[in-house]
């Protein structure tokens, strides 16, 4: 299971790459 550092790392990493891509 997924620990809420990881979670969070992963959101924040895809929130970037729309942004970049947007």
């Amino acid at each position: 299971m997924l620990n809420m550092d990881t979670i969070i790392q992963w959101v924040v990493s895809q929130f970037c790459v729309v942004r970049m891509s947007f």
